[in-house]
C-alpha cells in the first residue's frame, strides 16, 4: 500500500503564501505620501534612537537590562549576513521604526527584529519593513526566519502571525535575585547520593561523556516540554563539542550520582546571559530517583556557586507544561518576570506527504567513499529524519522524493527502483564560503 502511494502519490501542495499581500498599504502608491514616511538603510548615527525605542519596549526584561543592545552591537558582520533599515518621517526625519534580519550560526536560519510603537504597525510601518526584509531573505536564500517576542507585544505578535509566522514555543522567564536571602537554606540528601561538578567527573571518570549523554537522553525523553524528535545517538566528537562551548562553566555544572551511576543534572552557564547574571540550564532527575530532594540539592549547589562567583541574578526559562520544575523554581525564590513566544516562518514550499510513504525510506544508507558517514533514516511519528555522526535533522518535503533541511543548507533525494522500492539516497550539504559541499550517494544497506 505504501509503495503504491509512493508511486502514485497524490499529494496536496501547500503553496508558499507570500507574506506581502498585494493590497497592503505599502503597495499603494500614495502610502508614503499619506503617512509621510520612507524606508532607508540603517546608519550608525541611528543607533542611539533605535536603542532608545528598544529599551522602551523591553523594560519588562528587568531594570538596566541591555541584552538586546549588546546582541545587536556584538553581531559579527564579517561572518554572517545582516540587513538593517529604519522608517523615518519624510519631513521631521523622526525614526518611526527599525527592522533587521540577522543570519544565525545555522546558516539558512535567520532572525527578524521589528521595533516600533505598536500604533505605528497599523499605519503601515510594519508592512514597509517586512516587505523589504522579506525581499532580502529571499535574495539570501534563507530557509526560515524566526523571532522571539514578549507575549505582551500582542500587536506585533498578531501582525507576524497574520503574515505567515507560526508559533513554535512559549516560555516563562523567571529570575532569582541573588542579593536577597536564600528561600531554602537547609536541605538534607540521602548520603548514598553524591554531587560532583563537570570538572570533577571529567578528571576521575573515564566514561563521563558516555554516561552524561545517556543521562541527558533519558531526561529529555521524559521531559514534558520536549520537542517532537528523539535525540541522536552517542557520538563522542559531537557530544564533546557542546560541552566545550565557551559559555559552559565546568565548576557550575552539577551531576548527581548513585555510586557510579549518573542520575540527575543541572547547571548555570553564560549562554545569552543578562548583565551580571547567569542562565539556568536544564534540570532533571531520572524518574525512579524523584521525590528524594535530588533536584532541590542540585539547584541549591548551582545557586550557591553563582553567589560565590559574585553573580547577581539567575535567569531560568520554563515552558508552562513543565509544572514540576516550575514549582521547584518558585519554592527556591525564582519569580516569573514575563513570558515570550517564539515564532517561525518557512520560506520554502513544503508539500504534504502521507507519512506511510516514509516507511519506504527508513533504513541504513552507506556511501562506500565515505563509510564514516553512515546515514540512518527514520519515520518518527510522521516526521522523516536523517542521522549521522551524532547529528539528527528533520527532512521537509518539496516533492514525494525531494527534501530539505532547515538547520543547514542540506537536501536529500530518494531514488526508487523500477519496482518502486527505494534503494538509494543522495544527501548534499552545501559548503559555506571556502568549504566544499559534501555530497553522499548512498546505497540502502538495511531496512
Amino acid at each position: 500500500m505504501a509503495r503504491q502511494k509512493l508511486r502514485e502519490s497524490v499529494v496536496e501542495v501547500e503553496v508558499f503564501k507570500d507574506s506581502l499581500k498585494r493590497k497592503r498599504p505599502s503597495r499603494d502608491r500614495s502610502f508614503s505620501d499619506r503617512v509621510n514616511a520612507r524606508l532607508r538603510p540603517f546608519i550608525a548615527s541611528d543607533w542611539q534612537l533605535v536603542q532608545s525605542m528598544a529599551s522602551a519596549r523591553e523594560r519588562e526584561d528587568g531594570p538596566g537590562n541591555d541584552r538586546w543592545s549588546r546582541s545587536r552591537e556584538g553581531f559579527d558582520d564579517t561572518k554572517y549576513r545582516r540587513r538593517q533599515y529604519v522608517i523615518e518621517d519624510s519631513k521631521s526625519k523622526q525614526i518611526l521604526g527599525y527592522g533587521s534580519i540577522e543570519q544565525t550560526v545555522f546558516l539558512p536560519r535567520y532572525q527578524i527584529f521589528i521595533v516600533t510603537d505598536p500604533r505605528k504597525l497599523k499605519t503601515g510601518v510594519g508592512d514597509l519593513l517586512l516587505e523589504r526584509l522579506t525581499a532580502d531573505l529571499i535574495e539570501a536564500k534563507a530557509v526560515t526566519v524566526s523571532c522571539r517576542e514578549y507575549t505582551s507585544q500582542t500587536e506585533l505578535v498578531d501582525f507576524l502571525k497574520a503574515n505567515g509566522f507560526v508559533e513554535t514555543a512559549r516560555f516563562l522567564d523567571l529570575r532569582l535575585d541573588l542579593t536577597q536571602p536564600e528561600a531554602v537554606s537547609n536541605h538534607t540528601l540521602d548520603p548514598r547520593i553524591t554531587i560532583d561538578t563537570l570538572a570533577e567527573v571529567r578528571a576521575k571518570d573515564p566514561l563521563w561523556l558516555e554516561k552524561l549523554h545517556e543521562l541527558g537522553t533519558a531526561l529529555y525523553l521524559d521531559d514534558a516540554g520536549r520537542g517532537p524528535l528523539a535525540p541522536p545517538g552517542y557520538f563522542r566528537r559531537e557530544a564533546l563539542l557542546w560541552l566545550e562551548r565557551p559559555y559552559v562553566l565546568p565548576d557550575g555544572y552539577f551531576i548527581a550520582k548513585d555510586g557510579d551511576r549518573y542520575i540527575g543534572q543541572t547547571d548555570v552557564n553564560l549562554s545569552d546571559a543578562i548583565s551580571g547574571g547567569v542562565t539556568q540550564g536544564f534540570t532533571g532527575v531520572l524518574r525512579e530517583y524523584r521525590r528524594q530532594g535530588i533536584a532541590t540539592a542540585l539547584k541549591l549547589r548551582a545557586i550557591r556557586y553563582a553567589r560565590e562567583k559574585g553573580y547577581k541574578i539567575i535567569q531560568a526559562h520554563n515552558r508552562p507544561v513543565q509544572a514540576g520544575i516550575l514549582a521547584l523554581n518558585e519554592k527556591l525564590g525564582f519569580r516569573t518576570l514575563f513570558s515570550y513566544v517564539s515564532l517561525e516562518k518557512c520560506l520554502k514550499d513544503v508539500i504534504s506527504v502521507d507519512s506511510q510513504v516514509y516507511d519506504e525510506y527508513a533504513g541504513q544508507y552507506l556511501d562506500e567513499k565515505r563509510p564514516d558517514l553512515n546515514l540512518t533514516v527514520r519515520n518518527e511519528q510522521g516526521r522523516l529524519t536523517i542521522e549521522t555522526i551524532g547529528q539528527k535533522v528533520e527532512l521537509h518535503p518539496t516533492s514525494p522524493t525531494q527534501f530539505f533541511v532547515k538547520h543547514f543548507y542540506g537536501e536529500a533525494t530518494f531514488f526508487p527502483d523500477a519496482a518502486g522500492k527505494v534503494n538509494s539516497l543522495k544527501f548534499e550539504i552545501l559548503g559555506h564560503k571556502d568549504r566544499q559541499p559534501t555530497i553522499l550517494n548512498a546505497k540502502r544497506i538495511a531496512t
